[in-house]
C-alpha cells in the first residue's frame, strides 16, 4: 500500500499596495511525504497572483509544480479559475495534470452533488476512469474525513483522507493534513492523477469551510 501525506507551509509576500492588500500569501509550499517514516518524496510549489488570491479565494486559478529531492520537476498541475459555489451545475473546480514536458495526463473534475463532494478522474481524452466521493460533513474544524476512490467497475482502489490536528497556539497557525492511500500496483499516471485529486479536494473542502489563508509577519 502506497501512502502519501500532504502538508502545506505558507510563505508571506509583502504587497506593494499596503492599503489595499497589506500582506499576501502568493506562494505555498507543500511537503509530500510517504509511509509511516514521513520521508519526503516531493515538494510542490503553488503559484498564484495576489489579486486572484484575495478576490477569488480557494476558487482562484493557480499552478502547482512538483519537484523530487534532486530538484527535478516530476509533475505540473494547473487549476483554472472556477465558480466557488457547488450549487451551480457548471464551472465547477477542476485540476489538470501534466508531465514535466507539459503533456496532458488527465483531468480531475468536480461533479455537481447536493450533499457530498464528488470528483471524477478522466484520462487525456476525457473518458471517465475513477470516481471519488466523500462524506456529508460541512464542518472543517474537529473533523477527520475519508473519501473513497472507486474504479468504473465499482472496485475500491484507495482512500483520500483529511485530518485536522488542531489549532497551534505556539505558531498561531491552523492547518490540515491530506493523505492518499492506494495500491502500489496502480499505474504511475493514475497515482499522479489521484495526487492531483488530493490537492483539488483540499481546495474544495477549504472553500466549503469559508477558509482564508493564515498570514504572519
Amino acid at each position: 500500500m502506497l501512502v502519501w501525506s500532504v502538508h502545506c507551509f505558507c510563505t508571506v509576500w509583502h504587497s506593494f499596495f499596503p492599503l489595499l492588500c497589506p500582506q499576501c500569501v502568493s506562494r505555498k509550499i507543500y511537503s509530500i511525504t510517504t509511509g509511516s517514516s514521513k520521508s519526503q518524496m516531493f515538494v510542490a510549489v503553488e503559484e498564484s497572483s495576489c489579486m486572484c488570491l484575495h478576490f477569488c479565494g480557494p476558487a482562484r486559478a493557480c499552478s502547482l509544480q512538483g519537484f523530487d529531492y534532486q530538484g527535478q520537476q516530476v509533475f505540473y498541475f494547473e487549476r483554472p479559475l472556477r465558480v466557488d459555489a457547488c450549487c451551480l451545475g457548471c464551472c465547477l473546480m477542476e485540476m489538470r495534470a501534466y508531465s514535466p514536458k507539459k503533456h496532458l495526463i488527465g483531468t480531475v473534475c468536480q461533479r455537481w452533488s447536493m450533499f457530498t463532494p464528488l470528483l471524477e478522474v478522466c484520462g487525456p481524452q476525457g473518458a471517465s476512469r475513477i470516481q471519488i466521493q466523500g462524506p456529508c460533513c460541512p464542518f472543517r474544524c474537529f473533523s477527520n474525513q475519508q473519501f473513497q476512490i472507486v474504479s468504473n467497475i465499482g472496485e475500491q482502489i484507495g482512500t483520500i483522507w483529511k485530518k485536522w490536528p488542531g489549532f497551534s497556539n505556539e505558531c498561531n497557525t491552523d492547518h490540515e493534513y491530506f493523505g492518499l492511500e492506494v495500491r502500489q500496483s496502480l499505474e504511475p499516471h493514475t497515482k499522479l492523477l489521484l495526487l492531483a485529486a488530493t490537492f483539488l479536494l483540499a481546495s474544495i473542502k477549504l472553500s466549503a469551510a469559508g477558509w482564508t489563508p493564515n498570514l504572519s509577519s
